[in-house]
């Protein structure tokens, strides 16, 4: 196995032993550069390179680890990094076959995050300013984000082939919006399935991205980049258009935030949750067709644009014919300067042959 660990990141750990090591090495890149950082402070933690001894020593380490957590506090650290460092002890621990034994209270104990500060509420003042002075790729996020209420990975794995077949099934049967996708299995809970719906403001977006992505496989994601830059954008998109938060945050989740406070208005709990995708029991499980009938009374309360998304579809609309107009001044400009390079070449060309006629001086 690859001694790379230690190597991969700007922080390295010296003199750690094979146990340590043979973790370290195990990890996906992204937590293995995490975990070195975290192991560092657990080797300050426990004044030893030796995961040997701790594993030799487990059994004590079932009280150990909240005095871990603890400490991390004490040194001025926050909750979440507190956790993820317990995170990481029970993996090394889980990696050699030797869990710690925790009990409820424990577990979650070591999973309890204190937010410093709360989700800022989408109002639709604020999603109707985001989507009229965004691009293609932020009216994406911002409309079809708060029409799906979905959690950022679960968002991200959105392909080609998946609006094509709800909208193509749309048109067979002459459904209108809202239009279901097919259900999505959630990343986060296991087992669990959202059932979306495109809504007028998102349907044309949606539309819009199919018509210039008409050569993209069915299995093409929407969304190239990472599920966290969803997050990135929404900010700047609030910021340049003058959202103020007032301390509170404002990241991806907050449009889940945005449709689970309007359908919670009109259907019950196990009905809002089983659209969005989570946990519920199983007997609580509806018909998409009674969701849609649900979605449906919710989705003036939702949708920025009017009954049937003509201003979203104008927005893009003028945007394409925007699009449309810079390229084909682009188009003139290169053939002006084609024209113009033309023109020089001949007149360069015409000035050296009267030069090479003229008499050499001697």
């Amino acid at each position: 196995m690859s001694r790379k660990a230690y190597k991969d990141t700007l922080i390295t750990l010296e003199n750690i032993d094979a146990a340590f090591k043979d973790f370290l090495d195990s990890q996906k890149t992204s937590s293995r550069k995490t975990y070195v950082c975290l192991m560092r402070k657990l080797v300050e933690y426990t004044k030893s390179y030796n995961g040997k001894e701790m594993l030799a020593d487990h059994e004590h380490w079932n009280q150990k680890i909240m005095m871990f957590m603890r400490w991390i506090k004490e040194q001025g650290y926050s909750d979440s990094y507190a956790v993820t460092a317990c995170g990481m002890v029970r993996a090394f621990f889980d990696f050699h076959h030797k869990p710690l034994v925790l009990n409820r209270q424990e577990r979650m104990k070591l999973k309890e995050r204190i937010r410093n500060s709360e989700d800022y509420l989408f109002s639709k003042e604020d999603i109707a300013k985001m989507a009229r002075f965004g691009n293609d790729k932020e009216k994406y996020i911002v409309l079809v984000g708060a029409s799906f209420g979905l959690r950022a990975e679960d968002f991200s794995s959105l392909t080609y082939g998946k609006y094509r077949t709800a909208l193509e099934r749309a048109e067979k049967e002459k459904t209108e919006c809202p239009i279901p996708l097919d259900p999505i299995s959630t990343q986060k809970e296991k087992g669990v399935k959202a059932f979306p719906f495109l809504n007028t403001d998102a349907l044309p977006i949606v539309q819009h991205f199919l018509e210039i992505g008409k050569d993209k496989p069915d299995n093409a994601r929407v969304w190239t980049e990472r599920p966290s830059q969803l997050t990135v954008v929404l900010q700047q998109l609030a910021k340049r258009n003058g959202i103020d938060p007032h301390g509170s945050r404002i990241r991806f989740h907050n449009l889940r935030k945005y449709l689970i406070d309007r359908l919670s208005s009109v259907m019950s709990e196990s009905k809002w949750k089983q659209i969005v995708g989570k946990k519920i029991s199983e007997g609580a499980y509806v018909s998409p067709s009674e969701l849609r009938e649900n979605y449906l009374r919710a989705m003036p309360s939702i949708v920025v644009s009017n009954g049937n998304g003509t201003e979203t579809k104008r927005l893009v609309l003028e945007q394409g014919q925007e699009i449309e107009k810079l390229r084909a001044d682009m188009e003139e400009l290169r053939n002006v300067n084609k024209t113009l390079r033309m023109m020089f070449n001949d007149a360069f060309k015409a000035r050296m042959f009267e030069e090479s006629k003229k008499p050499k001086e001697t």
